[in-house]
């Protein structure tokens, strides 16, 4: 009729049927449950004591101590996704992301890692625009006006301008001038 929480060596004192005592000593163990709780934190998944869980949450699972009593297992836990997103860029001849500098138009993956340790999944839409480069010649008697300026030496000159897209184009134009000559018969 006693109960009893602490192993250890109990007597106990009964009357037989011939009213006489009958001393009882029992050795007793206890095997006590366990009670404990995990906190984890996790990226995008976890797997638990055979169970893969996704989402944030608390979670109890009750197993068996060696003795064979109860152990009741708590889990804390934080699940933090890996975050996806996509930029897009228009840059002329090169673009620099993330450290990486980009040449050619392309769809480029970058994996970064965000403030909890997790995957940040970045994709990058990169439109290089590049420059243009033209050589030309022009001959003209005195002078040429060539983009607004006028010219009276011969020589080599450059200009830039603006593409469509916003990008240089740089022409290089080789030019010759020859002067007029203004002759007089006496």
């Amino acid at each position: 009729g006693v109960i009893y929480t602490l192993s250890g060596i109990y007597l106990d004192t009964l009357a037989t049927v011939t009213n006489c005592d009958s001393i009882i000593t029992m050795n007793m163990t206890i095997n006590s449950s366990y009670d404990t709780s995990d906190f984890i934190t996790a990226c995008d998944s976890y797997n638990w004591n055979g169970n893969v869980y996704t989402t944030s949450g608390i979670y109890v699972d009750t197993l068996t101590t060696i003795s064979g009593c109860d152990s009741v297992v708590t889990l804390d836990l934080t699940i933090n996704n890996t975050l996806y997103s996509t930029d897009s860029a228009v840059s002329c001849d090169s673009y620099n992301w993330n450290g990486n500098v980009y040449t050619t138009s392309g769809i480029y993956v970058d994996t970064l890692s965000t403030i909890s340790g997790c995957d940040s999944v970045v994709t990058m839409d990169l439109v290089i625009n590049n420059t243009f480069y033209i050589n030309d010649s022009i001959v003209a008697c005195d002078s040429i006006e060539w983009n607004g300026v006028i010219y009276t030496l011969s020589g080599i000159y450059l200009d830039t301008l603006a593409t469509v897209n916003n990008c240089d184009s740089i022409i290089t134009m080789n030019m010759t001038i020859n002067s007029s000559y203004d002759i007089s018969d006496f």
